[in-house]
């Protein structure tokens, strides 16, 4: 058994949800957890009972399906709604589909919002997995020091990349022609404060 004081990322599927709940509870209390990144995947819409973990974990991975089953019509839309409803220094990342994705980020008070280009893909021969490989994508990019943008871009490259081919074998592989090269990110995005519930435009990176 791996002590869990020595990892450095724990990622969790929203199953099995009432023990979920326990070991996130249960790690919250430990002398160790802010030596630890949690993060939960929502993508079942019907299991509701995961809510009361929005403010209980890091990063937080949310599909279509969940956000539109809770009235949201756009990943960017359905974030700004979560801005008081994620713990302080929280991340957060919303896909949907081939339309833009969106990343929230949540800093001394300030939720900053930004969309994340989708590339299209040519054809769709396979698309089971390719949400797990935008997560995996993601955790990736954080964890090697990339930006919340950045590790979202990357996700989405990833993903788009997965649906394109039969499983998994090759999916990352140095000699492929296609490797990511880091699209241009627009340096505008939405910053909400959670205080006043102001809007305002920004010309600053999103971090």
């Amino acid at each position: 058994m791996v002590p869990l004081d020595t990892i450095q990322w724990l990622h969790f599927e929203g199953r099995n949800v009432d023990n979920l709940i326990r070991m996130v509870l249960w790690m919250n209390e430990q002398s160790w957890r802010s030596n630890i990144t949690i993060s939960v995947e929502f993508e079942k819409p019907d299991r509701s009972t995961l809510e009361p973990l929005y403010d209980k974990v890091d990063v937080l991975f949310f599909s279509k399906p969940w956000a539109k089953a809770r009235g949201a019509h756009s990943a960017y839309d359905f974030l700004h709604s979560m801005a008081d409803r994620c713990k302080a220094r929280a991340i957060a990342f919303c896909t949907w589909g081939s339309s833009p994705a969106a990343v929230m980020t949540k800093e001394d008070g300030n939720v900053k919002v930004s969309t994340i280009p989708v590339e299209q893909a040519t054809e769709i021969l396979d698309s089971v997995g390719a949400g797990d490989t935008f997560n995996a994508g993601v955790i990736h990019g954080l964890i090697t020091g990339r930006d919340a943008r950045e590790a979202a871009a990357f996700g989405c490259h990833l993903a788009t990349r997965k649906v394109q081919q039969h499983g998994f074998s090759g999916l990352v592989n140095p000699d492929r022609t296609d490797n990511f090269v880091h699209p241009p990110l627009s340096n505008d995005y939405e910053s909400l404060s959670c205080a006043t519930g102001h809007t305002r435009r920004s010309s600053h990176h999103a971090h």
